[in-house]
């Protein structure tokens, strides 16, 4: 049987390329390692430390996921209650762009959000821009279109913030501004 076990994670959450280092006590060699599952890429492996880099290659939803690693032995288990397991990661959703990056205000808006560790079900995701609700209408991993349907009145920058149920959430300052509509001054004949 193994002897491997995982005594503790570091960071314990993060975004995506995040280099997690596992202490613990691991029968060598290392095979692979799990967050969950996707696969996290080893890069150094001894007898007391892995460290590898969470950067799924699959749709995977902001959450708590068990860190699994894999030797010719089985999976190293972590130490204590695993209900209350050490090698739990967090996955943090991050929001690397919004589109577009200025709307009338009051208008009537499609929102397209990109970043990282989105839910591919559109009703667990909860986008708020300025305060306001935006409606999820499609939804993967890496990208969310939202529709603003209520008169968001603050004019000027304001930020998004993206909460993914399950998981934790992500806000980006300065990410989109509202301007006012354009006045008809006069219309000639």
């Amino acid at each position: 049987g193994s002897s491997s076990r995982i005594s503790s994670i570091n960071p314990t959450q993060g975004l995506a390329g995040e280099e997690i280092t596992i202490t613990g006590t691991f029968s060598e060699p290392v095979l692979s390692v799990w967050v969950g599952t996707a696969e996290c890429t080893v890069s150094v492996t001894t007898a007391t430390s892995v460290k590898c880099q969470f950067a799924p290659t699959k749709a995977v939803a902001s959450g708590s996921y068990p860190i699994k690693i894999l030797s010719e032995f089985g999976y190293a288990v972590a130490e204590g209650d695993p209900a209350t397991s050490v090698a739990l990661f967090t996955y943090t959703p991050q929001i690397s762009a919004v589109e577009p990056a200025n709307v009338y205000s009051g208008s009537m808006s499609t929102i397209t959000i990109t970043g990282s560790a989105f839910s591919s079900s559109e009703s667990r995701n909860e986008v708020s821009i300025a305060g306001t609700s935006c409606n999820v209408v499609k939804a993967s991993a890496t990208s969310l279109v939202c529709s603003l349907t209520s008169a968001a009145t603050t004019l000027g920058l304001n930020s998004v913030s993206v909460s993914v149920e399950g998981g934790s959430s992500a806000l980006l300052a300065n990410a989109i501004t509202f301007e006012k509509p354009p006045t008809v001054t006069s219309v000639q004949p």
